[in-house]
Protein backbone atom coordinates (compact mmCIF):
# COMPACT_ATOMS: atom_id res chain seq x y z
CA UNK A 1 0.00 0.00 0.00
CA UNK A 2 1.31 3.40 -0.88
CA UNK A 3 0.01 5.05 2.68
CA UNK A 4 0.48 3.36 6.67
CA UNK A 5 -2.46 4.46 8.60
CA UNK A 6 -0.64 6.54 10.91
CA UNK A 7 0.33 8.34 7.52
CA UNK A 8 -3.30 9.14 6.97
CA UNK A 9 -4.17 9.98 10.29
CA UNK A 10 -1.81 12.43 10.36
CA UNK A 11 -3.19 13.71 7.09
CA UNK A 12 -6.50 13.77 8.94
CA UNK A 13 -8.05 11.06 8.95
CA UNK A 14 -9.72 9.32 11.71
CA UNK A 15 -8.00 8.60 14.40
CA UNK A 16 -10.58 5.63 16.03
CA UNK A 17 -10.79 3.78 12.21
CA UNK A 18 -9.73 0.19 13.28
CA UNK A 19 -7.02 -1.63 11.41
CA UNK A 20 -9.51 -3.58 9.46
CA UNK A 21 -11.74 -1.24 7.70
CA UNK A 22 -8.55 1.02 6.99
CA UNK A 23 -6.83 -1.99 4.96
CA UNK A 24 -10.06 -1.91 3.39
CA UNK A 25 -10.42 1.49 2.13
CA UNK A 26 -6.32 1.83 1.53
CA UNK A 27 -6.82 -1.14 -0.49
CA UNK A 28 -9.22 -0.03 -2.73
CA UNK A 29 -8.03 3.33 -2.70
CA UNK A 30 -4.05 2.22 -3.91
CA UNK A 31 -6.16 0.01 -6.54
CA UNK A 32 -8.12 2.60 -8.32
CA UNK A 33 -4.83 4.83 -8.51
CA UNK A 34 -3.22 1.57 -10.12
CA UNK A 35 -6.28 1.32 -12.60
CA UNK A 36 -6.11 4.91 -13.94
CA UNK A 37 -2.58 5.25 -13.98
CA UNK A 38 -2.18 2.25 -16.07
CA UNK A 39 -0.23 0.53 -13.10
CA UNK A 40 2.92 3.31 -13.66
CA UNK A 41 3.21 4.20 -9.97
CA UNK A 42 3.77 0.69 -9.15
CA UNK A 43 6.13 0.46 -11.43
CA UNK A 44 8.05 3.72 -9.99
CA UNK A 45 7.91 2.09 -6.56
CA UNK A 46 10.49 -0.47 -8.12
CA UNK A 47 12.19 1.73 -10.05
CA UNK A 48 12.62 4.55 -7.10
CA UNK A 49 13.04 1.51 -4.24
CA UNK A 50 10.34 2.47 -2.36
CA UNK A 51 6.80 4.75 -1.97
CA UNK A 52 9.17 7.26 0.34
CA UNK A 53 11.29 8.07 -3.06
CA UNK A 54 9.28 8.96 -5.53
CA UNK A 55 9.07 12.12 -6.63
CA UNK A 56 5.12 13.01 -6.58
CA UNK A 57 5.27 10.72 -2.82
CA UNK A 58 3.80 13.63 -0.81
CA UNK A 59 1.33 14.03 -3.50
CA UNK A 60 0.27 10.05 -3.82
CA UNK A 61 -0.39 9.76 0.14
CA UNK A 62 -2.60 13.16 -0.16
CA UNK A 63 -4.38 11.68 -2.83
CA UNK A 64 -5.01 8.43 -0.98
CA UNK A 65 -6.30 10.35 1.88
CA UNK A 66 -8.74 11.99 -0.22
CA UNK A 67 -9.81 8.64 -1.48
CA UNK A 68 -10.32 6.99 1.43
CA UNK A 69 -12.56 10.11 2.49
CA UNK A 70 -14.78 9.96 -0.81
CA UNK A 71 -15.17 6.20 -0.20
CA UNK A 72 -16.13 6.59 3.52
CA UNK A 73 -18.66 9.45 2.17
CA UNK A 74 -20.59 6.81 0.34
CA UNK A 75 -20.36 4.03 3.04
CA UNK A 76 -23.74 3.87 5.23
CA UNK A 77 -21.97 2.09 7.51
CA UNK A 78 -19.59 5.25 7.78
CA UNK A 79 -22.25 7.07 10.07
CA UNK A 80 -22.33 9.63 7.59
CA UNK A 81 -25.79 11.61 8.91
CA UNK A 82 -27.32 14.32 7.08
CA UNK A 83 -29.94 14.96 9.40
CA UNK A 84 -31.82 13.69 12.41
CA UNK A 85 -35.08 14.32 13.70
CA UNK A 86 -36.11 14.48 17.81
CA UNK A 87 -39.84 13.79 18.19
CA UNK A 88 -40.24 10.81 16.26
CA UNK A 89 -36.32 9.89 15.70
CA UNK A 90 -35.50 9.82 12.36
CA UNK A 91 -31.81 10.05 10.53
CA UNK A 92 -30.90 10.37 6.82
CA UNK A 93 -27.38 9.32 5.69
CA UNK A 94 -25.64 11.81 3.23
CA UNK A 95 -24.45 8.83 0.62
CA UNK A 96 -23.52 8.98 -3.22
CA UNK A 97 -24.37 7.07 -6.14
CA UNK A 98 -21.99 4.64 -7.52
CA UNK A 99 -21.58 7.29 -10.74
CA UNK A 100 -21.04 10.64 -7.90
CA UNK A 101 -18.38 8.13 -6.31
CA UNK A 102 -16.55 7.32 -9.71
CA UNK A 103 -16.78 10.72 -10.92
CA UNK A 104 -15.14 12.05 -7.45
CA UNK A 105 -12.37 9.87 -7.82
CA UNK A 106 -11.81 10.45 -11.13
CA UNK A 107 -11.39 14.65 -10.20
CA UNK A 108 -9.21 13.72 -7.44
CA UNK A 109 -6.81 11.83 -9.14
CA UNK A 110 -6.43 14.43 -11.87
CA UNK A 111 -6.21 16.83 -9.42
CA UNK A 112 -3.25 15.24 -7.51
CA UNK A 113 -1.69 13.25 -10.20
CA UNK A 114 -2.21 15.23 -13.51
CA UNK A 115 1.37 17.28 -13.12
CA UNK A 116 3.42 14.10 -12.79
CA UNK A 117 5.14 11.83 -15.33
CA UNK A 118 6.80 8.16 -14.42
CA UNK A 119 10.24 7.38 -14.47
CA UNK A 120 10.48 7.14 -18.15
CA UNK A 121 8.68 10.72 -18.66
CA UNK A 122 5.10 9.38 -19.84
CA UNK A 123 1.88 11.07 -17.80
CA UNK A 124 1.26 9.01 -14.69
CA UNK A 125 -2.19 8.85 -16.33
CA UNK A 126 -1.91 8.72 -19.62
CA UNK A 127 -4.23 6.54 -21.52
CA UNK A 128 -3.10 6.16 -25.28
CA UNK A 129 -0.79 3.68 -26.74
Amino acid sequence: MYLTQNEYVRNGGKKDMDKDMYNRYAFTACRTVDFYTSGRIYKDIAYYNGVENLPYERDLKHLITELIFIMQKSDVSGNNISSVSNEGYSESYQTYSVNDLKSAQIQCIKRYLSIHTDHDGIPLLYTGV
